[in-house]
């Protein structure tokens, strides 16, 4: 899952664009010549990463001329073409200034997946909708609060 906070700091009628990618690569066959020739066809500015485990996010930043935010551990992490100057207090998010004196914060997370609603339904077809937002809120509604919470503070 990838969060995207965008604070506008361009003068009204003023706008540009800007392509956001969030990729979780698990499954994905993990060479970085394959994941940089995805993330190209994407035409992704900023790519949001989950589950980089073996993979090596300042190889794959060199490899597309992209700039890399390590989140904590390697499983997160953050590659722009434009400059990462900066990051939250809580790591959690990037400030990537898209053109002198216009930022943005981008905030990526990867939430726990399991248990995971859709196979809960899947192997138990008689639950109801309460029950599984009970179990998708359990499972990952304080990380996302968290996040939201790391947004909040930080933009």
């Amino acid at each position: 899952m990838g969060l995207v906070s965008l604070i506008p700091q361009y003068a009204v009628g003023q706008s540009m664009d800007l392509n956001v990618m969030s990729f979780n690569v698990w499954g994905v066959d993990n060479q970085t010549s394959k994941l940089a020739e995805i993330i190209w066809a994407g035409g992704a500015d900023i790519v949001g990463l989950q589950e980089m485990d073996d993979i090596s996010g300042w190889a794959l930043a060199t490899a597309l001329g992209f700039h890399c935010h390590q989140q904590s551990g390697n499983d997160v992490q953050v590659l722009s073409r434009y400059a990462i100057v900066g990051q939250s207090a809580d790591n959690r998010g990037a400030n990537i200034e898209i053109t002198p004196g216009h930022n943005i914060w981008l905030f990526n997370s990867h939430v726990t997946p399991y248990p995971y609603q859709p196979y809960d339904l899947r192997d138990n077809p008689n639950l109801s909708e309460a029950q599984l937002i009970a179990s998708a809120e359990s499972t990952r509604g304080a990380q996302v609060n968290a996040d939201l919470n790391s947004i909040n503070n930080t933009a």
